[in-house]
């Protein structure tokens, strides 16, 4: 990231905010609070993007360093965390926090620590704030991070976003302290400054720390800047809908692109479709509203209530506006007219003119797993080499069993380069194929194998699957007749 030279006279804005001693929060999994409140935190100096600390050396006490907590929210103000994730610096008494964005402020506070982190202080030390003053550049940064619900992240940049073809896996979730994954199951652009991040399920009220790649760029080509690209978030909690207000302002809340021909719209309230849902929704293209995406099925949630999916036919990734209908609430009341137009960002990376298939999967082989003696079932373990097309989605494989028609046996996520296939009955021919799909939803050439009885043929063209292998088993057959002769002579 471009980096001015240090400002020689910097705007310092600096406050001290005296915060009464609390629990501190990095204590909650388990680490014995025992430590003393560090004294003194001040603010020694503030330059081009970044703030110097000093304070007070803890006496009395065993300690092995400290951890600087910070954030773009006082903690006074927050849920009782810090939004940066923590520095731990060593046994010194000035550190300085580098990589700050110019012009925002930052709120700072510290904890003495033992060697392992069992032990931390039992309470925050006051806290400070600085805004750093630099350059007149602006670069992206997130400034906001929120768990909709147990499984959607909402993430806001400071500025319009441009996404990588796969942002996915330019995403990770980590829970803090034990730095354990969470799974990011999808990634999709809300609008050009939100991006939604669909998880694994996760613990509510627990830490976790959301991290972005550099691959997300302002328009002018500038990342996130560095230290801005993880942050801190509270893991959400599960929504039946039974805890919707029905009070509230009536509207939708959030729209989610599922894939490039589904998108899920939530409610702020449980909602009730008329006999024809498909005729309550409508989308037209914002900048032409002539160009409508047509709506092929409107599916209704039945257990969340304020939920609907709109399946449509294949999205550009361009802005649309979501036209709504007589949709009514649980009383039968409407959206206000102002409500019932809403823009959206199409799904990211699917674009008309994007034909260019992937490449065809290579080293697709197979092994099959032993079972129990006896079994009439087996398992075959498949395995092949990763994709590294920017914007592969998945793979699919598909089976036929004999003379039978193929049928899709299973979808993997792009970065997955093994399956394993279960309750296969023994003693029938299979033919697999594999194919590598991208967010335009073009496919390479298929990959294919023949299994028989442990009898494997790899990467072999439809056209001679059959013929291979025949001369399998009629070589095999031959061998075995002349290692016969041979030993009888």
């Amino acid at each position: 990231m471009k980096r001015f030279l240090k400002a020689l006279t910097a705007l310092v804005t600096t406050t001290l905010i005296v915060v009464q001693a609390m629990p501190v929060v990095i204590a909650q999994d388990g680490y014995a609070a025992e430590l003393p409140v560090v004294q003194n935190l001040a603010v020694e100096s503030v330059d081009d993007g970044e703030v110097t600390l000093q304070w007070n050396a803890v006496t009395g006490a065993t300690i092995s360093g400290y951890i600087i907590q910070y954030g773009t929210v006082s903690i006074s103000e927050g849920e009782g965390v810090y939004n940066r994730p923590p520095v731990n610096v060593g046994n010194v008494t000035k550190h300085t926090v580098d990589g700050l964005e110019n012009g925002r402020e930052y709120f700072f506070s510290i904890v003495a620590r033992n060697e392992d982190t069992s032990q931390v202080s039992s309470g925050y030390s006051n806290e400070v704030s600085a805004t750093p003053e630099g350059g007149s550049e602006s670069d992206p940064e997130i400034i906001g991070v929120e768990a909709f619900d147990d499984t959607t992240v909402t993430v806001v940049f400071s500025k319009e976003i441009e996404f990588p073809a796969n942002p996915a896996t330019n995403v990770s979730i980590v829970k803090n302290f034990d730095n354990s994954s969470l799974g990011v199951e999808l990634v999709t652009q809300t609008d050009p400054v939100t991006m939604t991040v669909k998880t694994a399920t996760q613990d509510p009220g627990t830490e976790y720390i959301l991290t972005i790649s550099d691959l997300f760029k302002d328009t002018d080509g500038n990342p996130v800047v560095d230290i801005d690209r993880s942050q801190i978030f509270i893991g959400g909690e599960a929504s039946d809908g039974s805890d919707i207000d029905e009070t509230g302002e009536f509207k939708v809340s959030q729209i989610i692109n599922v894939d490039q021909t589904a998108v899920e719209v939530i409610f702020s309230r449980n909602i009730v479709l008329g006999d024809n849902p498909d005729a309550e929704f409508a989308i037209v293209q914002s900048s032409n509203p002539e160009v409508e995406l047509e709506v092929t099925e409107v599916r209704p949630n039945a257990e969340e209530q304020n939920k609907v999916l709109i399946m449509t036919e294949r999205q550009e990734n361009v802005e649309y506006t979501l036209l709504i209908g007589g949709v009514t609430d649980t009383n039968g009341a409407e959206m206000s007219d102002a409500n019932k137009t809403v823009e959206f960002t199409g799904f990211q990376g699917t674009t008309s003119d994007d034909d260019t298939a992937p490449a065809k999967v290579a080293d697709f082989n197979s092994q099959i797993i032993p079972t129990e003696e006896g079994a009439a079932k087996s398992q075959l373990k498949f395995t092949w080499t990763a994709s590294t097309d920017p914007d592969l989605r998945e793979y699919v494989i598909s089976i036929k069993v004999d003379d039978g028609d193929y049928s899709i046996l299973t979808t993997v996520p792009a970065g997955t380069n093994e399956f394993t296939a279960t309750n296969l009955p023994d003693g029938a021919v299979y033919e697999f194929k594999i194919v590598a799909v991208d967010t335009g939803g073009n496919e390479s050439e298929a990959a294919t194998l023949i299994v028989d009885g442990g009898l494997l043929l790899a990467n072999v063209g439809p056209g001679h699957l059959y013929a291979l292998f025949a001369l399998s088993l009629v070589t095999a057959y031959f061998y075995r007749r002349r290692s016969f002769a041979f030993n009888k002579a």
